[in-house]
């Protein structure tokens, strides 16, 4: 009789250590697998933060270039710059409202900041001065996001 006894709790023990153990690595493989998911979703948003500014910061130069110097671009050329830039103001927009579900706390405040110095008004009507206002808002967001990016995507 004492070697069922001892075969039961052998068996019983056993499951109960299998038991926990599965729940623990189930539990692991989970909370990896949101923190993954979260990390790739952060670098998504970066990336396309990112390729938002480049647009901005392309359209912008360009314009200079027309005021400055007299420069002549392609008019489909021209046109296509315009619409990626303007696509780019929205996505830079969008990414501000999504705010800390994107991107860090930090970065989210630097958005916002990116989108007010984008809407600050010109009382003065001279284009050359907001197309500058907004190629230097898009320099510095460019250089600032970049180390907050990095920080963020590290933890």
């Amino acid at each position: 009789m004492i070697q069922i006894e001892d075969l039961l709790v052998n068996i019983i023990a056993g499951g109960v250590t299998g038991a926990i153990t599965a729940g623990i690595g189930v539990r692991f493989a989970l909370s990896r697998f949101r923190s993954e998911k979260t990390w790739e979703r952060k670098a998504s948003s970066y990336s396309e933060i990112f390729d938002s500014l480049y647009h901005v910061q392309k359209y912008a130069k360009m314009e200079i270039q027309r005021i400055e110097e007299g420069a002549q671009f392609d008019d489909s050329y021209a046109k296509e710059l315009g619409r990626q830039a303007s696509l780019g103001y929205d996505a830079i927009r969008k990414a501000a409202i999504k705010g800390t579900f994107v991107v860090g706390e930090a970065a989210a405040k630097r958005l916002n900041e990116i989108v007010d110095a984008f809407d600050q008004p010109n009382y003065n009507h001279d284009p050359h001065d907001d197309i500058s206002a907004d190629l230097a808002t898009a320099t510095k967001a460019i250089e600032d996001l970049r180390k907050l990016a990095a920080k963020d995507m590290a933890s």
